[in-house]
């Protein structure tokens, strides 16, 4: 017996693939921020999105994957986190050694914003 196998689309196999490696809902939010690199600099970025365990943010500005940054102002307060991905300008940090008290921050701020579905909403 020959069994055929038609792999899914690509579009659908990644999102599918991605959604099920995400720890934390994503939720639409839209600030400006400072990054603050390892060597002090301080760069502007927008965000789109945030969740319990990171957030994306735009700038024009370089940086690398795997790059320790802090960024101001995550619940009133610089947060540290990591470069985790890159696409374009766009950038997705990872939250770092955050305190009990900002995790249920995060919690109670992302319970009140709406979820985020794409880019095409903004």
């Amino acid at each position: 017996m020959i069994q055929i196998f038609i792999p899914a689309p690509k579009e659908q196999k990644e999102s599918a693939n991605w959604a099920e490696r995400r720890r934390h809902s994503r939720h639409r939010c839209m600030q400006e921020i400072h990054i603050c690199r390892s060597d002090g600099i301080e760069i502007p970025a927008m965000t789109f999105e945030i969740s319990e365990s990171g957030m994306s943010a735009a700038t024009p500005n370089y940086l690398n994957i795997g790059e320790h940054v802090e960024l101001f102002p995550i619940l009133g307060v610089w947060v540290k986190a990591i470069v985790r991905r890159k696409v374009r300008a766009m950038y997705g940090f990872e939250f770092l050694e955050l305190a009990e008290e900002q995790k249920q921050g995060l919690r109670d701020l992302c319970a009140g914003l709406p979820l985020f579905q794409s880019m095409a909403e903004i």
